[in-house]
């Protein structure tokens, strides 16, 4: 699985999570409608306008907990594709050998060499389960730790929120759910400014 995946997968968690979020801050319409009517519209910032957005591809890319999590899965990833690595060569040298043997001896047994043809065809059957088994392995490692991120982000959002009174947080998810917004509606850096100094892991200590 490729950075490109990974991010999506990320990006529509996130986007779901944010969509939450609105809904537990912007369920009382008659709230919001007595705030913008006492609210003078002529200031421009994103907690007078009450709403805001979020670049969801820059925040998880500053994020420490998402580059902790990502590199978790990089490392998982590698590993896996080293394991399978390793028997595909021991395979196709098991394979090269019994083939010399043939050609160097055709008058072998044929009961010897039709056991040595069927156990490279289990190591081969082997290998095939055993690259299904990692890859379920590795995709429940991914959905693990997606959910540990998304939690992450979502409840340190409504922290963050508390103090803002903001009513509603869009994400700008690969760039597709905002024509247009002023830069001052743009919460990204503000936001993961407040996530990683609420997070402490030893990437943080690194930065």
């Amino acid at each position: 699985m490729n950075h490109n995946t990974v991010n999506y997968i990320i990006n529509g968690l996130l986007a779901i999570g944010i969509i939450i979020l609105f809904i537990l801050q912007f369920g009382n319409k008659q709230k919001t409608i007595d705030y913008f009517a006492h609210t003078d519209m002529s200031q421009d910032t994103a907690s007078i306008l009450s709403f805001a957005y979020i670049n969801v591809d820059s925040l998880l890319l500053d994020y420490y907990l998402a580059t902790d999590l990502r590199s978790q899965i990089l490392v998982k990833e590698e590993n896996s594709r080293s394991i399978i690595t390793q028997r595909v060569r021991d395979l196709e040298l098991q394979m090269r050998r019994y083939k010399q043997k043939l050609e160097e001896n055709p008058f072998l047994p044929h009961e010897q060499s039709d056991a040595e043809y069927k156990q490279i065809l289990r190591k081969q059957q082997d290998i095939y389960r055993l690259e299904n088994q990692l890859s379920k392995e590795l995709k429940d490692e991914q959905d693990r730790l997606y959910q540990q991120l998304y939690d992450s982000i979502i409840q340190q959002l409504k922290r963050y929120n508390e103090d803002k009174k903001i009513g509603i947080i869009l994400s700008n998810t690969a760039g597709d759910n905002i024509l247009y917004a002023r830069e001052s509606y743009n919460l990204t850096q503000e936001v993961i400014k407040y996530l990683n100094e609420t997070f402490t892991t030893p990437a943080l200590q690194e930065k």
